[in-house]
Formats: structure tokens, sequence, C-alpha cells
């Protein structure tokens, strides 16, 4: 496994652990963070630690579960595509959800410069120019 995809596997893990804080170090001051419900609302990427955190509290603030499962991991360059599902259950509603998702991370000097998660395997696979 390369380095990349170890850095990649090991925010995966850590992020389910909720330790959130701890992957500031592997991700870089002016990194951009493109998730669907910023896109779905009109909103911008959230950049950099303070954008990194304001997402997390939204989404610690929308839901009491939230959980990624990395179950593929595709490398090309400095991209790594993950394939796997998310596990979601509201906070005020109870509404649980399970989604296929796919995420994009950027690396460049053994830190993440860029995240994007994307609604299936097939969008992440074209976005990371993987057939």
């Amino acid at each position: 496994m390369s380095a990349n995809v170890e850095l990649v596997r090991d925010a995966f893990e850590r992020w389910n652990r909720r330790e959130h804080e701890s992957l500031l170090a592997d991700i870089h001051p002016d990194a951009e963070i493109v998730v669907v419900s910023a896109q779905l609302s009109g909103g911008e990427p959230f950049r950099g630690h303070e954008g990194y955190r304001q997402w997390t509290e939204t989404m610690e603030e929308s839901f009491d579960v939230w959980e990624i499962h990395p179950e593929v991991f595709h490398e090309r360059g400095d991209t790594v595509v993950v394939l796997g599902h998310m596990h979601l259950r509201g906070r005020g509603s109870g509404v649980e959800l399970d989604q296929e998702t796919g995420w994009l991370v950027e690396v460049h000097e053994r830190k993440m410069t860029r995240f994007q998660a994307l609604l299936s395997h097939e969008e992440a696979l074209a976005a990371g120019g993987i057939s």
C-alpha cells in the first residue's frame, strides 16, 4: 500500500473514531473540501482548517451518527479514489440513511489538499480519471 493510500485510510479510521481534530495534522492549511450538502445549498467549498472545522461542526449538529466505510482504494498519481458507503442518522429526525459514496482525496507532500465527496462510485471513478 502506498504512503498516500495509507494516509487516507488512516484518516477515515480516525474520522469514525470521532478524532476529527487529529486530522488537522494531515490536512494542508489551504485544503479545499467539496461536499454535496454545500453544493445543494449553493454554497462554496469549505477551505482550510477553519473550513474543515465549520464542516465538521455542521455535520455534528445535523447527525448523531455519521460513519464512513471505505471499501476500495484506487490511486492515480497524487489522487486517491475511495469507494464505499456512509451511514447517517439525523440528530432531530432519527431518520437513517445508508448511501453509496465515493471520495476523491488529493495528497501533496504528505498533506491532504483536496477532499471531494461524490454520491456514487461511478462519479468518483470518473472524477479520478479511473475507468
